[in-house]
């Protein structure tokens, strides 16, 4: 990062499917510590992790293990932050720009679509899920049975064409993602397959979606929107190769520029909400061994990695700090109700009331 954002950060695996992360920050004690205080031992510390993270440096003793309620990422007050400034990360090439596309559908892509794209729900830490009243003025299940959810439509929120986001937004995100049309790769089909019809309610920035059966939790479904221009099944497959489509996003960012080696993301003018900090986001593309030697070089503000000997090889830079967190996730078990004793749902609902959360999590991470 650059001018009032000039910190850098390092993220590293830690225990209890922990994510971690680093930052390094202008005028840091710069006092060496060995391994096993660094991130070779991940046994739980009965320190308290600060919020805004571990000084890697100065850091005595096993590390903390992160309250799973709470972020680690130096929360401020919007106020609190100074405009300006410049983020370099590291990230892996995706060719494909339709992250709702087989081809598209990767963890970096999606990173992408968090700058530039629709996101219509909004995550808390503890896994509370509302609507982003950026796009969303109000959501509501209207019918149970069946099965009906209405979406108002935030009257600000435009594509960057200058079109309204409305009902057809959702109606071509459905369409694409339902499986039901052999031209469309969806990365999914959970969910929109359960769907019987997407319309306009009271007027185009209503959306009714109406279920064949119930589907929970549906706020799992329209994360994202697909542009309702760009449903042409060609153009959904192979289209956006290479191809960012800025006149089909809606965020706070759009794409400057994009190529085989990085892309470049600055504040989008057209956007309604609240204007973004950062004046510039680049990614470079690179793969992992290249990116901590480019973090070490000062190339890079920010990187994750997971093992002790990543937090080795940085441990001796200034200006480190180690973030330590979760990542969220939502786990769901779905029971074959055609197989043997699960056709009876008293079985399924013994073994679902019976299960052990604790001992899984205990196996599992």
């Amino acid at each position: 990062m650059t001018n009032s954002m000039k910190e850098r950060l390092f993220a590293a695996g830690a225990v209890v499917s922990a994510v971690a992360m680093l930052l390094s920050g202008c005028g840091a004690n710069n006092s060496n510590t060995n391994s096993s205080d660094n991130g070779s031992n991940t046994t739980a510390s009965t320190q308290e992790e600060p919020a805004e993270g571990i000084d890697i440096a100065n850091w005595k003793g096993t590390l903390p293990t992160p309250d799973a309620s709470k972020t680690y990422n130096n929360p401020q007050e919007r106020d609190n932050i100074k405009d300006g400034g410049t983020l370099t990360l590291g990230t892996t090439y995706t060719a494909n720009w339709n992250s709702l596309n087989t081809d598209g559908n990767t963890l970096y892509m999606g990173t992408f679509w968090q700058l530039y794209m629709p996101q219509l729900w909004d995550y808390t830490a503890d896994g509370e899920v509302s609507p982003n009243p950026d796009f969303l003025s109000k959501v509501e299940v209207t019918s149970s049975d069946p099965l009906v959810v209405t979406y108002d439509i935030n009257p600000k929120a435009k594509w960057n064409d200058g079109t309204d986001i409305t009902w057809k937004d959702f109606e071509s995100t459905w369409k694409t993602s339902n499986g039901k049309d052999a031209n469309y790769t969806p990365a999914s089909t959970d969910g929109y397959d359960k769907i019987a019809s997407v319309k306009a309610g009271t007027s185009d920035k209503q959306a009714v979606v109406t279920f064949s059966e119930p589907y929970y939790p549906y706020q799992a479904l329209f994360q994202n929107l697909l542009n309702h221009n760009s449903l042409d099944a060609k153009t959904y497959t192979s289209g956006w190769i290479d191809n960012p489509h800025n006149e089909w996003a809606a965020g706070p960012f759009k794409v400057q520029s994009t190529d085989k080696d990085s892309t470049v993301f600055v504040p989008n003018e057209k956007w309604w909400g609240e204007k973004p900090k950062l004046e510039k986001i680049t990614f470079k593309y690179m793969e992992d061994a290249a990116a901590l030697n480019a973090f070490k070089n000062g190339e890079l503000d920010s990187i994750s990695a997971g093992s002790k000997d990543n937090l080795a090889a940085i441990k001796s830079m200034k200006d480190i700090q180690l973030r330590l967190g979760y990542s969220l996730a939502t786990y769901v078990f779905t029971y074959n109700t055609k197989a043997g004793a699960l056709k009876d749902i008293a079985v399924r609902k013994a073994i679902s009331q019976a299960f052990d959360n604790e001992t899984w999590n205990k196996i599992a991470y």
